[in-house]
């Protein structure tokens, strides 16, 4: 064998013993040691699938790696690790990779009660070991053509909280290309990462490991918040669709020992066009056109427990909300009350930020799930909350300002302290004559009529403090008009128009003090329902009991919706004057009622006196024919006076006549014989046995019993016919008497009443001596 022959010989058996080394002896090897090492290091289980080497591209692949906990939960895992090393290390001083690529990695990271990572032992030594001076190390050198994560997975759980906190993150894809950490001579490490969607990371400064320090500039833009949209929809059912995200700040990072110090300054955090929608169920899109949030001066220190924030400047903000088709304007939320965990106060952050200014924001409003849609906006909104912090005793003020739809200013001032445990609230909001007409949909659909005028104002005013609430709202609603009555199916069935009339005063002013307190730590405490609860008892109460809102503005009491007459007569009872007044005073107070007024009569108590007055009617005229027969002048019987002795005798005489004892043209010695034996005991034959039988029981002659006059009276006011027509005037004439008397005070115009035809008396009728009264 020649010499070159024997040269190739030994290149073929290197080659050989370099394949089957890389690609079958390293593999078994690295995964043996992987298998008896890292549990010690870890300590934790450890899995390996497979190791795979490729001598010839300088590649690596481990598959099926996993890390798991003692207590049988996956630490970390992953399903492929690639790494593709370059040859050309060995000039660049460095670790140079065409390649690394990560699949379907997964990372479980818990928060422990007492504060520390689950990863805290992670590589820690089994038996401890001398404290060594920190030393500052330079990162190597590294670059990366192509560094990726595919289908990544994060857990995240923090238990050191009131509430514990667990979401899950992922699918979790990243793709970065030339990755670098090349230091430029006397300048900061930096990183440039662009990714495939134009997104770009980039970060210069300096690093330490021992101890953790790093200080530099942190810039992150173009990034589409729906690639990322996992990390939030976990917490709240939102989808989001679009939006970008620019965020760039200077810090300063430190961690010595376990603690954190964190300051930032020049952070400028800017969205665009982020639309978010809600999910469960499909009620809205939300979107943040633009978004300028800077925050300077912001210090963490963990050790110390304080985090301080100079100044919060939120600029152009733009947002907006529609609610989409078919989705409903209410949403029930169930709340409960969460109990403070046991030394959780020990976890508590002293926080100060010394001035939080918002400038220009805006926000609008749409609804397409009702037609004709709703639109409405704020803008211009406005101000400063400045020396907010978490100490007892102190307080934040509150000074912001803004429009509704463009023109409306409203105003919210005041001072609070959110971050204390013990909130405390002293605000007040304004707002002055906003229309109403953008909400004429609503009313149309739920009210049954659309709004054809109107402004509203709101005077607000909340107080908290050790968790009691105490608020006045008081709202004036000016020149409400409703139009057509849309018929609505989903419309109220309440009368919204007479309940417009009983709160609108003669200016066209609705004016409303809804006061409201609760405690905020009752779980059953919920401040808007419990606002509309106040403002729908009013409006029930208006309609539903009309004049006893009446009676509690204008006097009168709660007995406004009738009118008390004397028996049989059209004159008004004791104290009903003073009601008709309180009457005339609210019907010129609220002009937009119109009343409707309806005579009644109780038919018993009624038709007594009724009978009464006809009795004393027929014996007036009785004695009048007497004192033309006299030969007396009589002008007309209401002139006519009786005497008791008169009236005495004209009733036994009236008694006479309607028992048939005597006709009306007997004799006066007839006549005279049988007064004198209607008060003996003698028996005495009637003039007409015929009727003296039909009034059996009832005549003193018949049955020889004494009659006095007063049997006589009652007996001849039984007898006497009270007519249908009788009642039927006496009606008209009590509704004509309020009618009269309210017509003359001045205060009501005549178009403002109208009378209600009575209803014919008969067996069934029940009613009173009385007018009843309604609103229309």
């Amino acid at each position: 064998m020649t010499k070159p022959q024997k040269c190739l010989v030994g290149v073929a058996l290197a080659i050989a013993f370099y394949t089957v080394t890389g690609f079958f002896v390293l593999p078994a090897i690295i995964k043996s040691q992987m298998l008896k090492r890292l549990p010690a290091l870890t300590h934790r289980k450890v899995a390996v699938q497979q190791v795979k080497l490729n001598p010839y591209v300088l590649s690596f692949t481990l598959r099926g790696f996993s890390l798991t906990d003692t207590n049988g939960e996956e630490f970390a895992s992953l399903r492929e690790l690639y790494v593709n090393f370059q040859l050309s290390s060995l000039f660049k001083r460095g670790l140079v990779f065409k390649e690394i690529t990560l699949k379907q990695p997964s990372a479980n990271i818990v928060r422990l009660t007492n504060g520390q990572f689950n990863f805290a032992n992670l590589f820690a030594n089994s038996t401890p070991a001398e404290a060594k001076p920190a030393t500052t190390k330079q990162l190597p050198l590294v670059m990366i053509d192509k560094l990726q994560i595919e289908n990544g997975r994060l857990s995240f759980t923090d238990l050191d909280r009131r509430k514990p906190f667990e979401r899950q993150f992922g699918p979790i894809n990243i793709r970065l290309t030339q990755f670098t950490t090349r230091p430029k001579a006397g300048s900061p490490y930096t990183i440039v990462v662009d990714t495939e969607d134009g997104e770009a990371f980039a970060w210069s400064g300096d690093f330490t490991l021992t101890p953790l320090h790093s200080t530099g500039t942190f810039k992150l833009t173009g990034l589409h918040v729906n690639k990322y949209a996992a990390y939030a929809e976990d917490a709240a059912p939102v989808q989001f669709r679009d939006g970008r995200v620019d965020f760039s700040t200077d810090y300063r990072f430190a961690m010595p020992g376990e603690a954190i110090e964190l300051a930032v300054s020049n952070a400028v955090f800017e969205v665009n066009g982020l639309q978010v929608a809600v999910t469960q169920p499909k009620l809205a899109v939300a979107a943040i056109h633009r978004l300028q949030l800077t925050v300077s001066g912001l210090t963490l220190d963990t050790a110390a427990k304080n985090v301080e924030i100079a100044d919060i400047q939120l600029a152009d903000l733009q947002t907006a909300v529609t609610l989409l088709p078919g989705a409903a304007t209410t949403q029930a939320v169930a709340e409960t009350s969460m109990p403070v965990r046991a030394g959780s106060a020990t976890n508590r952050f002293h926080v100060a930020v010394g001035e939080v200014e918002i400038d220009n924001a805006s926000f609008h409003f749409a609804d397409d799930s009702i037609e004709p849609h709703v639109e409405s906006g704020i803008e211009q909104f406005g101000g400063t909350v400045r020396d907010l912090t978490s100490d007892l005793n102190t307080v934040a003020a509150v000074d912001l300002k803004g429009k509704v739809n463009g023109y409306a200013p409203f105003s919210i001032t005041g001072k609070i302290n959110p971050l204390t445990s013990d909130l405390f609230v002293d605000l007040a909001f304004a707002l002055n004559d906003t229309a109403l007409m953008p909400g004429s949909p609503y009313a149309a659909k739920y009210v049954g009529f659309p709004l054809e005028k109107g402004a509203l104002s709101l005077d607000l005013r909340y107080h908290v403090t050790q968790q009691e609430l105490k608020a006045d709202n008081k709202v004036r609603v000016d020149q409400l008009t409703l139009g057509p009555s849309s018929g609505s199916p989903e419309a109220t069935k309440l009368p919204v128009k007479l309940g417009i009339a009983l709160l609108q005063d003669r200016h066209g002013v609705i004016a409303l003090d809804l006061p409201v307190s609760g405690r905020l730590d009752d779980p059953k405490f919920k401040l808007g329902p419990l606002i509309v609860q106040v403002f729908m008892n009013l409006i029930t109460k208006a309609v539903t009991k009309p004049f006893a809102l009446l009676g509690s503005l204008f006097g009168g009491g709660e007995d406004l919706d009738h009118i008390n007459f004397l028996l049989g007569t059209a004159d008004f009872a004791e104290g009903e004057l003073k009601k008709l007044e309180a009457l005339a005073t609210a019907l010129y107070e609220r002009p937009g009622l119109k009343l409707g007024i309806a005579g009644s009569v109780d038919p018993v108590k009624d038709r007594e006196a009724l009978a009464k007055l006809k009795l004393e009617r027929k014996l007036s005229e009785m004695r009048a024919k007497e004192l033309e027969a006299a030969g007396q002048k009589v002008t007309s019987v209401d002139s006519v006076r009786l005497t008791p002795e008169d009236r005495k005798r004209l009733i036994e005489l009236a008694y006479a006549e309607a028992m048939g004892l005597v006709s009306s043209n007997a004799s006066r010695a007839r006549t005279e014989t049988v007064l004198s034996h209607l008060t003996t005991k003698t028996n005495f034959k009637p003039l007409h046995p015929v009727e003296a039988s039909t009034h059996a029981g009832s005549t003193a002659g018949a049955s020889g019993a004494v009659a006095t006059p007063a049997d006589m009276e009652a007996k001849l006011i039984e007898l006497t016919e009270v007519a249908p027509d009788d009642f039927k005037k006496l009606m008209e004439a009590r509704a004509t008497a309020v009618q009269s008397y309210l017509l003359q005070s001045g205060k009501v115009a005549p178009e403002k009443l109208s009378l209600v035809e009575p209803k014919l008396v008969d067996a069934s009728f029940k009613g009173a001596s009385r007018v009843n009264l309604s609103l229309q």
